[in-house]
């Protein structure tokens, strides 16, 4: 492994992960430096629910930014959210019910513009999520995978 300047970014991370899923928000890249990450599921039936979501940057490029701003003290830089933090999201914009096992869940990005969120769980659920009003949407008709056992496994 190659590592620039010889220097080794500092990672740490404080978190279990059950069965969680993350994905890569792609309608809403506004920073082409950044990568946006939702985190969901991981908790069994009738534990509450939690979602995270996170502006994730290269470590690389936040040491050399850092570096950078050492030797420049009169660049003025303002940041919205941080990144490589986990934000967790409000109760109103979690995915998932609290009746539902999200352990295990898997999450695909989806629709013309990159702005639904299909999540299948347990043991033959489909769901499908609005990434612009985090609400599930209702009006799908049949929301269970037809599961039979197939010849390879």
């Amino acid at each position: 492994m190659h590592f620039i300047q010889g220097r080794t970014p500092y990672l740490w991370f404080d978190a279990q992960f059950d069965g969680h899923c993350v994905v890569r928000l792609i309608h809403s890249q506004t920073n082409p430096n950044e990568i946006d990450l939702l985190s969901f599921g991981g908790q069994d039936e009738d534990i509450m629910k939690q979602t995270f979501s996170m502006k994730y940057k290269s470590v690389w490029e936040i040491n050399d930014h850092n570096n950078n701003q050492s030797d420049s003290k009169s660049e003025n830089h303002s940041i919205s959210q941080p990144s490589n933090t986990w934000i967790r999201h409000d109760q109103d914009t979690t995915i998932g019910k609290l009746e539902s096992d999200l352990e295990g869940v898997r999450g695909l990005i989806g629709g013309i513009n990159n702005n639904l969120l299909f999540i299948t769980y347990h043991s033959k659920n489909i769901e499908v999520i609005d990434l612009k009003t985090m609400k599930s949407l209702t009006e799908i008709k049949n929301n269970i995978i037809p599961k039979e056992r197939h010849k390879f496994g």
